[in-house]
């Protein structure tokens, strides 16, 4: 049985050397939902023309505008003059449901209390203005931030206690699957989407999502319980090659079904 709440998806940056139409091409020739679109090279954060105008392709070729995958690091990114307003705007003329964004730049287990807590309040301050959008905002899940482990992801996420802050999963190659499970389980009340993806254990190495079926049939397993519509989003492929995604597509239907 197809579970009705989990939709397949392709995240943008895995082709950073195709344009928007050739991405929105091999997602409706692999029968993809959506796709999630990223903030670095196809939908560049503040240019709300190209955000307009990718919504439209995407719309048009009946996909899901899935997310706005942003660049934008929590305790960084104001820094270094990357408004948070443009991010927003961009997310808007996307139209984008969640905007992803990172929870800082450093290690859980490096930073202190005066760091989470600076990442905490400004993760306040851009969730009330997405929520003025009707956006959610979603941390990335991700080594050297503040979600690289399940407790760190949930300590800030209960502090931060706001009704449109999520996150995302994926499991992290170099843990292992009763690991990367556990992290799953400790999240999952705060689960928006999941990048899929499988490499070896070094943390750099791309395969075929085939190759790791078994591994990731655990997961969904455990994803399939989600309540609310998630997307299940192909984020790497092995040697960036279209064929090697529209298998890793059929992997991933499959998973889903």
């Amino acid at each position: 049985m197809t579970n009705s709440n989990i939709l397949s998806g392709l995240t943008s940056i895995t082709f950073r050397d195709l344009d928007s139409k050739e991405i929105i091409d091999l997602a409706v020739k692999a029968g993809l939902n959506g796709i999630e679109w990223g903030g670095d090279i196809h939908v560049p954060h503040g240019n709300t023309k190209i955000a307009s105008e990718t919504r439209k392709m995407t719309v048009d070729a009946g996909l899901d505008v899935i997310a706005y995958g942003s660049y934008f690091f929590l305790g960084d990114s104001s820094r270094k003059k990357l408004n948070f307003k443009k991010v927003l705007d961009s997310a808007v003329a996307l139209h984008a449901p969640v905007i992803r964004v990172w929870a800082g730049k450093i290690a859980s287990a490096s930073t202190d209390e005066n760091y989470r807590n600076k990442i905490i309040e400004e993760t306040k301050s851009i969730a009330k203005l997405a929520a003025e959008a009707n956006i959610d905002i979603a941390f990335e899940s991700h080594l050297n931030s503040l979600t690289d482990t399940g407790e760190s992801s949930v300590d800030i996420l209960k502090k931060i206690d706001m009704e449109n802050v999520k996150s995302y999963w994926q499991p992290i190659p170099s843990l292992s699957d009763e690991e990367n499970l556990r992290k799953l389980n400790l999240i999952f009340p705060w689960i928006k989407n999941v990048h899929v993806f499988h490499w070896k254990n070094d943390n750099s190495t791309r395969l075929a999502l085939s190759a790791g079926k078994e591994k990731w049939e655990k997961y969904f397993d455990d994803f399939s319980a989600i309540k609310n519509d998630a997307y299940a989003i192909i984020e790497f492929v092995k040697n960036d090659s279209p064929e090697e995604f529209l298998a890793d597509a059929e992997t991933l239907k499959q998973l889903i079904n």
